[in-house]
C-alpha cells in the first residue's frame, strides 16, 4: 500500500494544535424570548455561535436583517452588533456558545446555515452532558468538533428566506442613515422625512419592531460604535468621542459609564487594547 504523504521538513516542529483552539468558552441555552433580549443593542469582541433547535426569529446584525429558522446556525463575528426583532410568541430552544478563537473561520459573516440531522444530534449530546457535568475543559473539543461539522455546511441562499416586508425595509432604511450618520447629531425628524413618515407614527412603528424607541437605539448605536473603536483602534477618547458625535468627552464618558459599567479607558483595557 502507497503512502503518498509529504516528508516533514523538520522532524522537531509540528502543528501546535492548542493555538488553533478556541478559548474562554461559555456554553448557555435561551427557553423562551424574554431570555433573547431584544431590549438592548449587542456586541461582543467575541464570536458567538447561536443555533436554533428549535424555533425561529430574525436578528439585525449590522446593516442586515437574517431570519434563522429552525435547525439552524448563525455565527456573529467579534465586534458585529446585533438585535434581536421582535417576533411570533412561539416557544424556542437556543443553544449558544461564546467564546475566542485567533484561528481562521470558515464561515463568512452574516451567513445562515441549515443544521443537519448530525450536528442537531450532536448539539442534543453536548447539551446532555452540560446538564449532567456542568462546565469544564471538555467543552473545547466539543466545540471544535462542531465548528468542523459546521464548516461542511452550505450557505442558506438569503434570497429564499423570507426576510422582506414593509416593516422591515424601514428598519433598514433607518439603520442605514444611522449608521452613515454617526458623526452627526442624528434628529428623529431628519428620518422622519427620510422616511416620509410624521415623527409620531415612525416612532411607533420603530417600537413595534424593535421593542425600543428610536432616541435610545440612535444613542445605543452610538455607544456601540464608540465601543468598537475602543476595542479596535488606538485612538484617544477625545477622538472617538468627536467620531461618535458626542458633544463632549465629558457627556460621552458618563454616558458609556451608564450602559457599559465602565469608563471608556477600563473598557479598552479589558478589550485587550
Amino acid at each position: 500500500m502507497d503512502f503518498p504523504l509529504i516528508e516533514p521538513i523538520d522532524y522537531f516542529s509540528g502543528e501546535k494544535w492548542h493555538e488553533s483552539l478556541p478559548e474562554n468558552v461559555l456554553i448557555f441555552t435561551r427557553l423562551d424570548r424574554q431570555g433573547l433580549d431584544n431590549q438592548s443593542i449587542h456586541h461582543h469582541s467575541r464570536f458567538n455561535l447561536i443555533i436554533s433547535l428549535e424555533g425561529s426569529c430574525r436578528i439585525l446584525i449590522d446593516r442586515k436583517i437574517l431570519y434563522i429558522p429552525s435547525q439552524s446556525i448563525v455565527l456573529i463575528h467579534p465586534w458585529q452588533t446585533f438585535r434581536f426583532l421582535y417576533d411570533n410568541n412561539q416557544p424556542i430552544k437556543w443553544l449558544f456558545f461564546g467564546f475566542d478563537w485567533n484561528n481562521r473561520n470558515d464561515f463568512s459573516e452574516n451567513s445562515v446555515k441549515i443544521a443537519s440531522k448530525s450536528v442537531v444530534s450532536y448539539c442534543k449530546t453536548i447539551t446532555q452532558r452540560y446538564t449532567r457535568d456542568g462546565t469544564g475543559p471538555w467543552i473545547v473539543p466539543y466545540l471544535m468538533i462542531l465548528l468542523e461539522e459546521l464548516a461542511l455546511l452550505p450557505v442558506q441562499n438569503l434570497h429564499t428566506i423570507p426576510v422582506k416586508d414593509e416593516g422591515m425595509d424601514l428598519l433598514l432604511k433607518i439603520q442605514k442613515y444611522i449608521l452613515d450618520h454617526l458623526r452627526e447629531d442624528i434628529s428623529i425628524s431628519q428620518i422622519a422625512d427620510l422616511c416620509s413618515f410624521s415623527e409620531s407614527r415612525l416612532r411607533t412603528i420603530f417600537k413595534e419592531n424593535m421593542g425600543t424607541s428610536l432616541g435610545s437605539y440612535i444613542r445605543q448605536s452610538k455607544m456601540n460604535s464608540a465601543a468598537k473603536k475602543l476595542g479596535l483602534s488606538e485612538l484617544s477618547v477625545t477622538e472617538i468621542s468627536e467620531l461618535c458625535g458626542f458633544s463632549s468627552v465629558y457627556s460621552f464618558s458618563r454616558g458609556f459609564k451608564n450602559l457599559y459599567g465602565v469608563s471608556p479607558m477600563k473598557y479598552r483595557i479589558q478589550a485587550g487594547k
